[in-house]
């Protein structure tokens, strides 16, 4: 949808992420029957702390610091993908037992 455009999936990623507390309810109870209870608030809360928080800051880093982050572009990839793991293994470690737990259903 955004050919390549970076900015532009930025933002469709952002707005897919707001929307989501409010539709996905809806969604749940009209394919399922089963109205879910949302704590609203604590979602919007962690959203803001886990997408706009870390989003102004790069963006405030990276255009009040150009040149010290254009030296280094190459390493992120790397930085990126290392981060990715260790945010997985930091949620799945505590649940590996459980996962474990369901057999080939854990795999599918």
């Amino acid at each position: 949808m955004a050919r390549g455009n970076v900015a532009l999936a930025a933002v469709f990623n952002a707005v897919n992420t707001a929307l989501c507390p409010f539709i996905v309810p809806f969604l749940f109870l009209w394919l399922t029957g089963i109205q879910l209870d949302v704590p609203l608030c604590a979602i919007i809360l962690e959203l803001v702390l886990i997408v706009f928080v870390p989003t102004v800051l790069g963006v405030s880093l990276r255009t009040g610091f150009t040149a010290l982050f254009a030296r280094h572009d190459s390493a992120y990839a790397g930085l990126g993908s290392i981060l990715y793991l260790l945010i997985l293994l930091a949620v799945v470690g505590p649940n590996a037992e459980t996962i474990l737990g369901y057999g080939w259903y854990a795999f599918v």
